[in-house]
């Protein structure tokens, strides 16, 4: 009778441990069958600089000399390279230029200040391109994700899924429906919560990571349950081991 019990109590902690099927998938629609056509928001997702931000500026002349100043570490040197003679957006929101001096950058995209460089150079050189690059475009996952980390990103075109992959997927208690994203703004961070779990997610303005994003995931409650029927598993398996001791040398 009692050894019925412990097999019963056994069986509950393994029904409950379990995460249930629905609670994993993401990109969930009401009609599985049905193709969807989502509107993806590429055009409103544009990184607009901020200070302190670091700019990666090349310009490039059939006069190569006269590039050297634009361009002083050369074409080699890998990701460290980039931070050493990239420019730093002061609190101005000014950077520092060569020969143009300070060029107010704060709140342009990288497209927008590759045109003022192009406009401003053109007095000097007849020709020439600018090409102009974010160099710190970091992102930091928290929470359950297998491999909890801050990633370095190299387009400004990330999107979550890419991003996420980077650090292993969510872990199996990931709770794809509690989503928190920190993102700066201007001198203030501000928190939004999204939901990967459905299609809908992939026509929001936060699918598309921004620089120095800080994703949170919440665990599901599963994972505190099962946290709390450990020590019960290990409790009950102790006194299953016990009573069967008992019975054999009674």
């Amino acid at each position: 009778m009692r050894f019925g019990i412990i097999l019963s109590l056994l069986s509950i902690v393994f029904f409950f441990s379990c995460v249930p099927h629905k609670k994993t998938l993401l990109l969930k629609s009401s009609d599985e069958q049905a193709v969807v056509a989502l509107p993806l928001k590429v055009g409103d997702v544009y990184y607009k600089v901020q200070v302190e931000d670091l700019i990666d500026v090349k310009v490039a002349s059939p006069d190569v000399e006269s590039m050297q100043i634009f361009n002083p570490g050369g074409g080699g040197g890998g990701e460290s390279s980039f931070y050493l003679n990239s420019y730093q957006v002061d609190r101005e929101g000014n950077i520092q230029f060569p020969l143009l001096g300070d060029i107010y950058v704060l709140g342009l995209t990288t497209t927008e200040i590759k045109d003022l460089i192009s406009e401003k150079l053109e007095s000097y050189f007849k020709q020439m391109t600018v090409a102009v690059r974010l160099v710190s475009f970091k992102v930091t996952f928290l929470g359950e994700v297998n491999n909890p980390s801050t990633i370095s990103l190299y387009s400004e075109h990330t999107n979550f899924f890419e991003a996420l992959s980077k650090v292993g997927g969510l872990s199996q208690f990931a709770n794809s429906r509690r989503v928190k994203i920190v993102r700066k703004d201007g001198g203030e961070a501000e928190v939004y919560w999204v939901d990967i779990s459905t299609q809908d997610f992939l026509s929001s303005e936060y699918f598309y990571l921004q620089p120095n994003d800080i994703v949170y995931i919440e665990p599901l409650k599963a994972k505190a349950v099962r946290g709390n029927l450990t020590l019960w598993t290990f409790v009950t398996g102790a006194i299953t081991l016990t009573l069967l001791v008992v019975r054999t040398f009674r």
